[in-house]
């Protein structure tokens, strides 16, 4: 019963994450160099974007 409300809790913290973390980044540059872009579903598609590729790391073992 508690791993079950455990792992839910995890999936739902890292959901919450992915989510968040694109408005908490069109939020930082905007209070950073004073810009007033919008959060709307394309910002926060294109910060989505820009996170994925700047954050994945890509290993390849011969």
């Amino acid at each position: 019963m508690f791993d079950i409300i455990k792992l839910t809790m995890i999936v739902a913290l890292i959901l919450a994450i992915l989510f968040i973390g694109p408005v908490f980044t069109i939020w930082s540059i905007n209070t950073l160099f004073g810009l007033t872009t919008e959060v709307t579903f394309w910002t926060w598609l294109s910060a989505f974007w820009l996170q994925s590729l700047v954050v994945t790391k890509v290993s390849y073992k011969k």
